[in-house]
């Protein structure tokens, strides 16, 4: 169980009805039908799209680094949102049973909010060049 923002979950709703897919049937699925390989979008971004350089490690570290400079979540929160195990075992003793899903989406929203933000500073800036070079 990870939480989505609900664009995410609106879009994939909107391909499951696209597709007239029953609610057994996967969204993502391979030729034969199976659910799609887990390392299918990772090929798909190095193959297809070019970029080599390319892992999920990079997009976790950015994610993980805005969200500990926030302030706002503690570290066992963000490994949890990231899938990644509790590393020290007396913290895992105590907290690995913790259900975090209720910061979870707390970091999903936060990440979503501070994304578009990034975006409209982004295309605010593309517009204020293409108007220089007007």
């Amino acid at each position: 169980v990870t939480p989505l923002p609900d664009f995410a979950v609106d879009a994939l709703n909107e391909l499951n009805i696209a597709k007239r897919a029953s609610k057994d049937d996967y969204i993502f699925h391979d030729r034969s039908g199976d659910h799609m390989n887990l390392n299918r979008p990772r090929l798909l971004i190095k193959k297809v799209l070019g970029f080599d350089y390319a892992t999920a490690h990079g997009t976790r570290t950015v994610l993980k680094t805005n969200l500990e400079k926030s302030g706002k979540f503690n570290s066992l929160a963000i490994e949890a949102q990231l899938h990644h195990d509790i590393k020290d075992k007396v913290e895992r003793s105590y907290m690995a049973d913790y259900d975090w899903l209720k910061k979870r989406f707390d970091i999903v929203k936060f990440m979503v909010t501070f994304m578009e933000s990034r975006e409209k500073e982004y295309l605010s800036i593309i517009n204020i060049c293409n108007e220089e070079l007007a």
